[in-house]
């Protein structure tokens, strides 16, 4: 698609990426557009039963979303993990650490673009 369905910045953390926003935005819409809850203390989110607004996505959109969650949606924690651990801009980010950056805390995707983008600007 060459762009986030979110529009968000997502950054370099310890257990992979992560949308800073991503809390803000599910304690705004919990109960609403989607339902929050704790599984042996893991959160789960599904749709909500009362949602004020209309989400509209392009089919590429879905077609997106629904592949994601077909391959990654029952996978396990560590599973879920390794699978991030090999997509292109993780392994970006392992080689930096491996010669000594400092990567925690950087964006992987930011402004649609990933770090992958911005390595071949610098160049």
């Amino acid at each position: 698609m060459g762009a986030t369905i979110t529009g968000q910045t997502f950054i370099r953390q310890q257990e992979g990426p992560w949308m800073p926003q991503l809390k803000k935005y599910v304690k705004q819409m919990n109960d609403y557009e989607l339902c929050q809850y704790f599984k042996m203390g893991k959160p789960i989110v599904r749709l909500g039963t009362s949602p004020r607004f209309n989400i509209s996505l392009k089919n590429e959109e879905i077609e997106t979303i629904m592949d994601i969650l077909n391959k990654y949606g029952n996978m396990s924690d560590s599973n879920l993990k390794v699978a991030v651990y090999r997509t292109k801009p993780m392994q970006e980010i392992l080689k930096k650490e491996k010669s000594g950056q400092k990567t925690k805390n950087i964006p992987i995707i930011h402004k649609n673009k990933t770090i992958l983008d911005y390595n071949s600007l610098s160049v």
